[in-house]
């Protein structure tokens, strides 16, 4: 028999859905943070479109374009363009913000924001990655994270078929992943692209591209299990 694991699934026509003329952002948890997981959103920005964030808590913030390329500019006046490849983490406490933009005339852009509850942001910080998604492997992002690591985020693209076996890091952290391109099985549950999984009291992820060139994000954190139900 399949030993279900506990998980909550956050299909993606559910995701709450803000939208104006320059700007699109589809909420996958909706607004309600899931423990130290504070925030994951796809987002688009129309042609020279730019819009400005800040978080009312200490945040480390996660970027990843998906669509084209966009400029990340920090509250210090930096900027940093980002491409297809490139992965940037921003340490933010609850008074900075920072700003994205397109830096296209009239080509949309789409990015993947992650907002994960940080321990100490008394400063202003920030680390870029470059990673290689054709290799068809697991690529951990920013650092290979150790036991004793509140969190960690890596990056898989898959061909069609391909599985594999990802094994968390540190013992007491939880599982969220976010399909971000195709179609896979996740520890036994069907995800399309913009789904996302939360899974707790679970040390291994077995997963499989139903669909080729499939690409998943998976995040090691604490997660708050409110709602450990079967999805």
């Amino acid at each position: 028999m399949i030993k279900q694991s506990k998980g909550r699934i956050f299909v993606a026509d559910a995701r709450v859905w803000i939208e104006t003329d320059q700007h699109r952002s589809l909420g996958t948890l909706k607004g309600a943070p899931i423990g130290k997981l504070l925030m994951l959103n796809e987002e688009t920005l129309a042609g020279n479109a730019r819009v400005i964030y800040a978080s009312e808590q200490d945040t480390d913030t996660i970027i990843v374009p998906v669509v084209g390329a966009i400029n990340v500019i920090c509250s210090d006046g930096t900027t940093e363009l980002l491409e297809a490849g490139m992965a940037k983490m921003m340490r933010v406490p609850a008074s900075a913000s920072y700003e994205i933009a397109n830096p296209y005339e009239e080509s949309l852009v789409k990015y993947v924001q992650i907002w994960l509850k940080a321990s100490n942001a008394d400063f202003f910080n920030a680390e870029t990655v470059d990673f290689d998604l054709e290799n068809y492997q697991v690529n951990p992002l920013f650092f290979d994270p150790g036991p004793d690591d509140e969190y960690a985020l890596s990056l898989v693209k898959l061909y069609g078929r391909q599985e594999e076996l990802h094994l968390k890091k540190n013992n007491t952290n939880d599982l969220f992943v976010f399909v971000i391109q195709g179609a896979l099985e996740v520890q036994y549950r069907l995800l399309h692209e913009g789904d996302g999984l939360a899974l707790w009291d679970i040390d291994e992820l077995e997963f499989e591209a139903l669909s080729n060139d499939a690409i998943l994000l998976i995040i090691e954190a604490g997660l708050n299990p409110f709602s450990q139900v079967a999805g």
